[in-house]
This record gives C-alpha cells, sequence and structure tokens, in this order.
C-alpha cells in the first residue's frame, strides 16, 4: 500500500476544537476524494519540531538500510527495522524509535545514522554514496574507519597517511613520534593525490579533515611500540 504524503501547514489559529490552517503543499483533491468516508476527510494533526529529525537524515538513513540490502540481500524493510531495534538496545531507549516528524530529535537521529554507519563499517559493508557525512559527526566516522584501515573516500582498503608533523623523504618510523602526528587513511589513488594537489586543496575539494590518535589507537595500528 502506497504510503500517503504528508501535507505541510502552518496553524493560523486555535478557536476551540477548531483549528484554522494555511498549506504550504497542493493538495491531491482526487487523492482525497478517495480517502472520504461518507463524505468527510480525516487527518492526523502532528506539530513540527524545530529540533525534529530532517528529511535529509531519513533520507541517509534509507540510504544506509539500502547498502545493507545491497551487500546481504536482506530486503531493505527487515535492514531499516533491525537497524532501530538495534539502536534501541545500544541506547537503552524505552521505545522502539520512530523516525516520523516530531518523534526523534535531529540529534538522535545523528546517533542513529552514526550507529548505522559503523555497523556497515564492522560488517565490512560498502558504501554506495558518501553523502551520509552531511548529517552525522565525520570525525568520528572517520576514526572508526581509520581503526578498520579503510579509505575515508573509496571504502577500500586503505593506508594510514601523516597528514601533518609528516615522517618526510629517508626518516626513521621506528623514532617518529607519531602522536604528535594528525592522519588520515587513504587508499593508494588518494594517497597520490593528496601528494600531488597538496594538503590544503585535497582537504577542500574532499572536505576531509585529519584526525588525531591516542597512544593505544597507534599500537592497534602498528604505528608505534
Amino acid at each position: 500500500m502506497k504510503k500517503s504524503k504528508s501535507i505541510r501547514a502552518e496553524v493560523l489559529e486555535f478557536k476551540g476544537n477548531i483549528v484554522k490552517l494555511r498549506l504550504w503543499d497542493e493538495v491531491d483533491t482526487n487523492d482525497a476524494i478517495q480517502k472520504a468516508i461518507n463524505g468527510r476527510l480525516f487527518a492526523y494533526l502532528d506539530l513540527f519540531e524545530k529540533d525534529s529529525i530532517t528529511d535529509l537524515q531519513r533520507r541517509h538513513f534509507w540510504a544506509l538500510c539500502g547498502d545493507v540490502n545491497y551487500y546481504t540481500g536482506h530486503e531493505v524493510e527487515w535492514v531499516y527495522e533491525y537497524l532501530k531495534y538495534q539502536f534501541m538496545l545500544a541506547e537503552n531507549l524505552e521505545e522502539y524509535p520512530s523516525l516520523a516528524r516530531g518523534a526523534m530529535k535531529k540529534s538522535m537521529a545523528s546517533k542513529l545514522i552514526e550507529f548505522a554507519i559503523t555497523f556497515c563499517i564492522d560488517n565490512r559493508i560498502p558504501f554506495r554514496k558518501q553523502q551520509w557525512y552531511l548529517t552525522t559527526d565525520i570525525s568520528r566516522v572517520h576514526y572508526k574507519l581509520t581503526m578498520k584501515r579503510i579509505c575515508w573516500l573509496s571504502g577500500e582498503r586503505g593506508d594510514i597517511h601523516h597528514a601533518t608533523h609528516l615522517i618526510g623523504m629517508g626518516g626513521n618510523r621506528k623514532v617518529h613520534k607519531h602522536e604528535l602526528s594528525t592522519f588520515m587513511c587513504l587508499s593508494r589513488k588518494y594517497h597520490n593525490e593528496i601528494h600531488n594537489i597538496g594538503f590544503d586543496t585535497f582537504c577542500k575539494k574532499h572536505i576531509v579533515k585529519p584526525i588525531k590518535l591516542s597512544a593505544e589507537d597507534l599500537r592497534e595500528l602498528g604505528l608505534s611500540n
């Protein structure tokens, strides 16, 4: 069954149980006639919250569900419900999360998207599109990709690139103070590109910023003892 499209409106007046609205979207009169019950048309009034999940966040979550569907073969609706359920358990939520307008805050939606991204990273599920960075904390995502040695830009196997406080040609990696550096994880293609066009141009082109790694992270990645 096709889901009804929400109609955006502005509340102009409350008068008892009568509400006056100004519609922002056109109404499909033929669709409205089909939905009428005994000649009367009924609707839900769901008041908008300014901190509510955005349509862009919804689209990005669905896109991530599509990535899991494409890689695993599970129905996208099943993936959608599965990720929400696992997120509910991880966040100790008292209720099953809803992505309906007004039912979830933008901050919680950002956490949900990050949870889905982490699920894909942990399960080596490739991203078909990279626009998810627009609606989440990209530095946290880049950290997770780096620790899995996954290229930030292509999703392929990547190398750890020293972005600042470089080792330099002929430098000794064993005595280099890696904790003073910042890092990116890049495939060979993008590793070559950053050297060819320069650090600043590369960061502006791909909208990326290097991250710091702790001493423990460096040991886990085999960059220090």
